[in-house]
């Protein structure tokens, strides 16, 4: 793709905070234990890396999978075992 002149990115992330999730109390228990920064990411936390990605300072990071998960899949806590 960056051959072509097109950049393409992918986000690994956790759940994010919206209006819809607040409603699910035990799911926000359970994915904050579980995740090392103990908080469920915020649409702030996405938005300034998709920014970056964006930006020129972003402009030399091809076709890249970035985690935006708060290091939950470092950690192993995406298992739900």
């Amino acid at each position: 793709m960056a051959l072509m002149g097109e950049m393409t990115h992918w986000f690994v992330q956790q759940p994010i905070q919206t209006d819809l999730e607040e409603n699910v109390r035990a799911l926000r228990v359970f994915l904050k234990k579980r995740n090392p920064r103990k908080r469920i990411g915020s649409p702030e936390d996405v938005a300034g890396l998709t920014i970056f990605l964006c930006s020129r300072a972003g402009a030399y990071v091809v076709g890249e999978t970035i985690a935006s998960d708060g290091g939950i899949f470092k950690t192993g806590g995406h298992n739900l075992g």
